[in-house]
């Protein structure tokens, strides 16, 4: 991946960071404000399950130092972490501020915002440029 792309990625992960938090910020004003489209609900969830989201932001945290120091100089996958530790701080955010993390969307069963998606992509991104490309000791070019 060029500079380019890793940079274009960074910005698109960083607009969709900016309407993650003003989606949390209208539906904490409007709480009845929810919708329906079968399938999928927009509307407002706390996600207060503390014991769970400590666990997991503790193991996440100590997973993504773990990724750091494995990576090192290794360009490639920076950008892909980018885009996972935007969806961490996002949630973060959302535990200082609130002291819950903030939902607005329910896929089947599926309660998530788009923090958590940047999250679950970068995570993702991360496994598939491993898997594709091995150690990554190839830099990204200019």
């Amino acid at each position: 991946m060029n500079r380019t792309a890793a940079y274009s990625t960074i910005g698109v992960a960083a607009f969709l960071f900016i309407v993650d938090q003003v989606l949390k910020r209208y539906f904490l004003a409007n709480p009845a404000g929810g919708i329906s489209y079968g399938f999928l609900e927009i509307g407002l969830y706390l996600n207060n399950g503390v014991w769970r989201n400590e666990a997991m932001a503790t193991v996440g945290s100590a997973v993504v130092v773990l990724i750091l120091l494995w990576l090192g100089s290794r360009y490639r996958y920076l950008w892909m972490l980018g885009v996972f530790l935007l969806g961490s701080v996002g949630n973060l955010l959302d535990r200082i501020v609130y002291g819950q993390v903030v939902d607005y969307f329910v896929f089947y069963e599926l309660i998530f915002n788009v923090a958590d998606v940047l999250i679950a992509v970068g995570a993702i991104g991360v496994v598939v440029q491993v898997v594709r490309r091995g150690n990554g000791e190839e830099r990204i070019s200019r």
